[in-house]
């Protein structure tokens, strides 16, 4: 990637350039379970449902005994996030995918091996956090975000029964009904994030009744997981309160309406730690030292043998469920099943004590590809989205792709060096740094460089990073129900300095060393997730890395200044709208070149880019989908296209562009033109050669299109996309066959055979 260079004479441009475009397949292939249950069919066949965040979401339908592939269904609607799930008396599935435009509700027959969509969106919620059947499973009942709502369906038509509406207190700002969960005809809540209510709802009445939290607990923010243990008492998990607390669950009995078995149970692990219970009412709960059950007659709980057993070495799964699974004799036994985000799963059977981790190959399913980066080796990697701890990559010399492991989510990247490169990753504020001249092994090489997490408003998100003369500066977003967000700026001695709120209650997402040794940033209105948004303007300012002071500061009305680029030592930059603006970075005076409309974008701008190509003279700018590009000598759009999908792009060192939307990786040129070497050499980036410091949780808007704005056309080797293209299992290209947690991605890959059976 190259920053801060000066403008190459701008060639003669055709009157209307055309785009060539070529298709290089999919950006990244691998299984990506987000979501799991279990069941046991009439017959006794124990099932796993593995639920798939890919383009779109896919249902793995399994035999828990055999790890047999039994059945696979793709969503229709081609929503690509993998949501809420729940198990009906027959073994049948309800579950739920969803993006930025809405949620849609399954429910899957394995007996028929039959899948029906049943409602799309009740009650208007674009997000469905979480379902539960009625005893006699006439009614689907659901929690939403963003408006904290519940609602009732019909689940053979569909049909909207109750619009509980908001159940949380007027004036709250939480969003989200997390914890759900429903006993007879109450239905329980919990909110999040940033207050953590806890109320109930009467089902036929829909009166709103608010729990009291205990005290000691009342600093709690948000609640994640409720699980029913028995017909009479449910699980609440929640946001650590205080430090001085030794539980993150209460226990709520129902026909008491109080809590019980107070600070019973330690610190639970992950975001869904406890299982149904067996039939002796025993539930199981995940902690950071193991598998423990928990008896709610007494409230007492035991640890597993889990800890020694051959499985405990895996990554920790995404969801534990338990079964009674009748064996040979018709005995049945209490058997323990984990999900793994790779697509594999493991059993434990607690009477027996056997084993087994399920490593079927499933074919790689579509990925989101989320950021796009030309590493020091010029190999593209590419990051996903919300993913399966994967990174992609592609060797444009040889046309070779491949799959790394490596964080769920990278949102950027830096080179720092001749072979070092730096990853921001989402969730926890964690970067890594890795050598790219050396094996990469994930742990090692990647290592973790820093985790950014623990400032007053628990920087989570890492948007955006940039380094130079041995500093990082990273922009972060809040966690979820902070205001705000963080310019943080580092170094490998581990001296992180944090700047809270640097430009007001504003999230810092741009950020770009100039050439002249200072740092330029820009801001957003928007903090976490289920914060207030900042009422603007936000700003572009200066910064002296020295000491993060401010040395000039231009406020702009918009509600998020973009990606940045240096041409000829002026800084270029978008705003909410795809409107390109220009800081003169010695008068400092900000100025318009083109006003633009491209559509919306992400809250925090990730699926815009702006960069300068020193082999052409021109700006490439992504925005809303669609591609312009942009003479920074005479202020002129040349050319703009929409004829893909465009989210992210890249100029390589080598003066070739590459873009990705949500599933391909392509290649952009403006017809007629050759690409020579580099006119000018990108500023150096040295390695911090000091020590590595050590220190130890929405969805993108869905792209949409239209006709093409400018000329396009697309490489004879590849078909001409009809529009942005989200389509969703074929691939093209070569694929290097990498084993990536237990899944195989072999060359020449296609998806064919997750059609129905």
């Amino acid at each position: 990637m190259l920053t801060g260079v000066s403008a190459a004479p701008a060639p003669a441009q055709q009157t209307e350039p055309t785009v060539e475009i070529t298709d290089l397949g999919t950006a990244a292939l691998g299984a990506n379970v987000r979501s799991a249950n279990a069941a046991v069919l009439p017959d006794g066949t124990p099932i796993m449902y593995l639920l798939n965040n890919a383009e779109p979401a896919v249902l793995f339908v399994l035999n828990a005994d055999t790890g047999e592939l039994l059945d696979s269904v793709v969503d229709e609607e081609e929503r690509f996030l993998a949501a809420s799930t729940t198990v009906a008396s027959d073994g049948s599935l309800w579950w739920v995918t969803r993006d930025g435009k809405g949620s849609t509700i399954h429910h899957y027959d394995p007996a028929t091996s039959t899948d029906r969509i049943v409602a799309t969106s009740p009650a208007g919620e674009s997000v469905i956090r979480r379902v539960k059947l009625s005893d006699d499973e006439s009614v689907l009942y659901g929690s939403t975000y963003p408006n904290a709502k519940m609602w009732a369906i019909d689940t053979e038509t569909g049909e909207l029964l109750e619009d509980y509406g908001t159940v949380v207190p007027d004036g709250s700002n939480d969003s989200y009904i997390w914890g759900f969960e429903r006993i007879d005809d109450t239905l329980y809540g919990g909110s999040a994030l940033g207050e953590g209510h806890l109320m109930q709802v009467d089902a036929n009445s829909g009166e709103v009744t608010p729990i009291e939290i205990p005290e000691k607990y009342e600093s709690l923010q948000y609640f994640y997981d409720f699980r029913k243990l028995t017909d009479d008492l449910i699980a609440m998990s929640f946001s650590k309160a205080n430090s001085s607390v030794t539980t993150n669950t209460l226990l709520w009995q129902h026909s008491t309406q109080s809590f019980i078995c107070e600070d019973a149970l330690p610190i639970t692990a992950g975001n869904y730690p406890f299982t149904d219970p067996d039939e002796n009412g025993v539930a199981y709960f995940r902690t950071s030292e193991g598998i423990f059950s928990f008896d709610p007659s007494d409230c007492s709980i035991e640890p597993t043998d889990f800890g020694s057993t051959d499985l405990a070495d895996l990554p920790n799964p995404s969801r534990i469920r338990q079964l009674q699974v009748p064996n040979d004799d018709g005995v049945e036994e209490s058997v323990l099943l984990g999900a793994l985000n790779d697509g594999t799963f493991w059993t434990y059977n607690l009477d027996t004590g056997a084993t087994a981790h399920h490593t079927t190959e499933h074919e790689g399913l579509v990925l989101t590809a989320h950021s796009l980066h030309e590493g020091p080796d010029n190999q593209l990697y590419i990051g996903t989205y919300l993913g399966p701890g994967a990174i992609g990559t592609y060797d444009p010399a040889s046309g070779e792709k491949g799959l790394l492991e490596g964080p769920k989510q990278a949102d950027d990247f830096v080179n720092i060096g001749d072979n070092q490169m730096l990853i921001t990753s989402y969730p926890g504020g964690v970067i890594d740094k890795v050598d790219v001249s050396q094996e990469w092994s994930y742990g090692d090489n990647p290592s973790q460089y820093a985790r950014l997490r623990d400032t007053t408003n628990q920087t989570d998100r890492l948007l955006t990073i940039d380094a130079q003369d041995g500093l990082v500066a990273i922009g972060a977003v809040a966690d979820y129900g902070y205001k705000g967000g963080s310019l943080v700026i580092t170094d490998a001695a581990g001296d992180d300095r944090f700047y809270d709120n640097i430009l007001g209650e504003q999230s810092i997402t741009s950020v770009k060393f100039g050439s002249d040794g200072l740092l330029y940033i820009g801001s957003n209105v928007r903090g976490g997730l289920s914060s207030p948004t900042d009422p603007g303007p936000v700003s572009v300012a200066v910064v002296d890395p020295a000491d993060g002071s401010v040395l000039h500061q231009h406020e702009i009305d918009t509600a998020l200044i973009g990606t940045m680029a240096e041409v000829d030592k002026k800084m270029y930059f978008t705003d909410a709208k795809g409107t390109v603006m220009v800081m003169d970075m010695e008068s400092r005076e900000v100025s318009t070149v083109v006003e633009q409309d491209l559509g919306a974008i992400s809250p925090w701008g990730k699926v815009s880019a702006l960069e300068y190509n020193p082999a052409d003279g021109l700006l490439y700018g992504t925005h809303g989908s669609k591609l312009y590009v942009l003479d920074p000598a005479t202020g002129e759009i040349v050319t703009t296209d929409d004829s893909i999908e465009y989210k992210r792009l890249e100029v390589t060192e080598a003066g070739e562009v590459f873009v990705i939307s949500s599933t391909h990786l392509y290649q952009i040129a403006l017809a007629g033109e050759e690409t020579p070497a580099p006119t000018t050499a990108a500023p150096s980036s040295p390695d911090p050669t000091s020590p590595d410091p050590t220190s130890p949780d929405p969805t993108s808007p869905d792209p949409t299109g239209g006709p093409s704005t400018g000329a396009s056309s697309v490489s004879p080797s590849t078909p001409a996309p009809s529009g942005p293209t989200r389509p969703g299992l074929p691939d093209t290209g070569s694929w290097v066959g990498i084993p990536v947690f237990g899944m195989a991605l072999a060359a020449g890959i296609t998806a064919a055979w997750l059609g129905r059976r």
